[in-house]
């Protein structure tokens, strides 16, 4: 529209199931976007885009939470069935979670295409989450499942891709990365509850309104001595980077892929093991003082492991080398001595994946 500037899309799909509670019922998910290229532009600027965009789509229930699945047994000799230990029931009006994602951002070239800016900015909104709340048990059941609360993440994408060298012997593409989100519970109609798992003794993830989703809970132990359960970290990363750079000089090709995560808290399991069979390095490290037995770092970390989750929580900041690779492009001439005169092209590629990591994890 408008000469080529201005692009229009959208539509919906409709979904039903029998894991809802009202299996005729249709769930419409609709989408739409738009968009408006900018041309006339100063100074060395070629063209910028604004973008926008909004949609839903639905996370339907689980076989297993909309249906009560009974077990098979028997009394006296007579066939009987029985819900078993914690089974669950779905609340008489059980539908789909709500996801509603909006993004805006903008596309920037400049330099004849020689550089480009991506930057996008995104909420993700769920309504209607699935959720579990205790029953007694004269009911004959342990859960319900039933429809209640919202959670939203918030996050940013940028992508700066440049090509500061061009010449017919020399090419070099460079793209770097930024992403980053925050996630938090906005409503919850049941009482905070922890996501499955080891429970805070190796640290846990609470649905609890006004905190993030990714907030870790543990043991720990106060200056006086009272143990308590307070958050000790979060999962999520502060930012995740990304480098890619390809560079050409003649028939040489060498390109590399480098990651870097920043922050996020990681529960180390494998060095719980090692300290519990006793083969960590540190197990034949005397522990510092007061130290009345004698007894060896690791023996330490394990003893006191159970009122102090963060014994074994690390921080998970690392830069990884994902993909390294050098190729040459063989000249026609070596093709023919080599008899690959009826191949168009040979190129000879020497590459590896993860070959080097830089981290302070253990």
């Amino acid at each position: 529209l408008l000469k080529e500037t201005l692009y229009l899309s959208g539509g919906f799909r409709a979904d039903r199931s029998s894991n809802n509670a009202f299996s005729n019922q249709f769930y419409y998910y609709p989408r739409a976007s738009a968009s408006y290229r900018i041309t006339h532009l100063p100074w060395s600027l070629d063209e910028l885009k604004l973008r926008f965009a909004i949609g839903r789509s639905g996370n339907e229930p689980l076989f297993g939470q909309r249906y009560t699945q009974f077990l098979g047994a028997n009394i006296g000799g007579l066939p009987t069935i029985e819900t078993g230990t914690g089974a669950q029931v779905s609340a008489s009006d059980l539908h789909p979670e709500i996801q509603t994602e909006i993004e805006t951002g903008f596309d920037l070239s400049a330099f004849a295409g020689r550089a480009a800016l991506e930057f996008s900015v995104y909420q993700k909104t769920i309504t209607d989450l699935l959720v579990t709340s205790s029953l007694a048990n004269s009911t004959g059941y342990g859960v319900r499942i039933l429809n209640g609360g919202s959670a939203r993440t918030r996050g940013l994408e940028v992508a700066l891709r440049v090509e500061p060298v061009l010449t017919r012997q020399v090419e070099w593409n460079s793209t770097t990365t930024l992403a980053g989100d925050r996630s938090l519970v906005l409503s919850l109609t049941v009482p905070p509850f922890l996501a499955p798992g080891f429970g805070t003794l190796f640290g846990a993830f609470p649905e609890q309104q006004g905190k993030s989703l990714t907030q870790i809970i543990g043991n720990d132990t106060l200056a006086n001595g009272t143990g308590v359960v307070r958050p000790v970290g979060d999962a999520n990363p502060n930012f995740r980077m990304g480098f890619n750079n390809t560079v050409r000089i003649g028939r040489f090709h060498l390109s590399s892929l480098v990651d870097w995560n920043e922050g996020g808290t990681v529960i180390n399991l494998s060095r719980y093991l090692w300290d519990a069979a006793r083969n960590s390095p540190d197990c034949n490290v005397v522990a510092p003082a007061p130290n009345p037995t004698g007894e060896s770092v690791c023996v330490r970390r394990q003893r006191t492991f159970s009122s102090q989750t963060r014994n074994y929580m690390e921080n998970g900041t690392f830069v990884k080398v994902r993909e390294l690779s050098l190729s040459y492009s063989v000249p026609v001439s070596v093709q023919s001595k080599l008899g690959l005169q009826r191949f168009s092209s040979a190129t000879l590629t020497f590459s590896g994946r993860n070959l080097w990591a830089f981290t302070g994890y253990s």
